[in-house]
């Protein structure tokens, strides 16, 4: 029997690292390694499939796990063979329980990164980045696409206005102040085109207020599924300043939507500027709006670069067995390193 591996999160909000989890441990098992995850109560993983092998954990027991008081956590980290993170602030901690720490890098914080015992960056252009920033063992590891996410075939809609689509958790970095000044910018009428902003989050308030004062029409839905809200669209935004992959985009390229992204991490390797996607650069509302602009004006052009972003994530790079695979590698790797 492979050793046992135990990961780690403080995040309990939802979002892509809640989504990246139930990846993880599903890789786990495809690959053979006994496993457990180690989360805060309350964390949307805790509700979902893998909720048999889910230990949650107050926040007495994290705090003195954190400042290196022992504890519940602590021991769960003494028992296992390599320590998986996916919070940078759990690196140092884990690392004083004595075990082999892989700390997944899921944002460009650089914090305690050098402290592990291997990296695994989401894409190899982070990868890259890391390398030139002094960071030692660093391995690729980007994700999959979510096997419970069911692409539908995509044709485009006849009549009623495109729907420009953007989800994700409300907070700075998501970039959604930016793409409400784009889509403010757009120039289009309300017969031509609607605009959604899918999540929640500490800046809601602010970003409908925002969306008022430039007076710009927006549907704040909430949380919803992620196949139902791209069922109903035609283009999906992703606006981030710091976006170390971007599940949510390769969720929207499989089901076939044109898709703009900004020039961070994960877009720069998911996307090929104008086959499959369209790039610009962050925080640069008015290209974003002329890219909204040319892809609600041109259904060709839309149904083209969905066709094209499909292919490419339906495709082996994205699998399941593929991540399985591969952190199989990377695990074995940190275990060599110790």
């Amino acid at each position: 029997m492979r050793p046992h591996v135990l990961m780690l999160t403080s995040d309990a909000r939802a979002g892509g690292i809640q989504t990246a989890l139930a990846l993880y441990m599903q890789a786990l098992e495809r690959a053979g390694w006994p496993h457990r995850l180690v989360v805060p109560e309350g964390a949307p993983i805790a509700g979902t499939e893998v909720r048999e092998r889910v230990t949650t954990e107050g926040r007495a027991a994290w705090w003195r796990f954190r400042h290196g008081l022992g504890g519940p956590i602590a021991r769960a980290c003494r028992d296992a063979a390599v320590v998986v993170t996916h919070n940078n602030r759990l690196i140092r901690p884990a690392r004083r329980a004595g075990r082999p720490v892989l700390a997944v890098a899921h944002g460009d914080k650089q914090r305690d990164l050098d402290r592990a015992t291997a990296v695994a960056a989401l894409t190899g252009t982070f990868a890259a980045t890391l390398r030139e920033r002094g960071i030692a063992a660093v391995h690729t590891l980007k994700h999959a696409l979510p096997p419970s996410f069911e692409p539908t075939e995509r044709h485009e809609r006849g009549a009623g206005p495109v729907v420009v689509l953007a989800a994700g958790r409300f907070v700075a970095k998501k970039g959604f102040a930016c793409w409400l000044e784009a889509m403010a910018a757009v120039g289009l009428g309300a017969d031509e085109v609607r605009f959604v902003l899918a999540g929640d989050g500490e800046e809601r308030r602010p970003l409908e207020r925002e969306a008022a004062r430039l007076g710009v029409a927006v549907d704040f839905p909430g949380w919803r599924p992620i196949g139902e809200l791209l069922a109903g669209a035609s283009i999906f935004c992703l606006p981030s300043s710091d976006e170390p992959f971007g599940l949510v985009l390769i969720e929207a390229m499989a089901a076939g939507l044109a898709c703009v992204a900004t020039r961070t991490h994960g877009p720069l390797d998911l996307v090929e500027d104008g086959v499959d996607g369209l790039l610009v650069p962050i925080g640069d509302a008015p290209a974003m709006a002329a890219a909204v602009r040319a892809l609600a004006s041109d259904p060709a052009l839309r149904q083209r670069l969905g066709d094209a972003a499909r292919a490419k994530v339906l495709g082996p790079s994205f699998t399941l067995d593929r991540l399985a695979a591969d952190l199989d590698a990377v695990l074995k790797a940190t275990l060599a390193r110790g």
